[in-house]
């Protein structure tokens, strides 16, 4: 399968998405998305430059055909 595998973590009103590439066997140590259902952001407010936000995390959702 081609592109990313991703992880969704959630405590139930905030989601955090963790991806790796298909040559690695571990996933990132840093979410690629982050939501909170409760406060949507356009950016994880933790760490605003290398984490989106809801839209991003949405978007990993969606089938791998669909996904950019």
């Amino acid at each position: 399968m081609n592109g990313y595998h991703v992880v969704v973590a959630s405590n139930g009103y905030c989601y955090k998405a963790y991806r790796r590439t298909p040559d690695s066997t571990a996933f990132e140590d840093t979410p690629a998305a982050y939501l909170n259902l409760l406060r949507p952001r356009n950016r994880y407010p933790l760490d605003p430059i290398r984490v989106a936000g809801g839209l991003e995390l949405l978007s990993y959702l969606l089938p791998q055909t669909v996904h950019p």
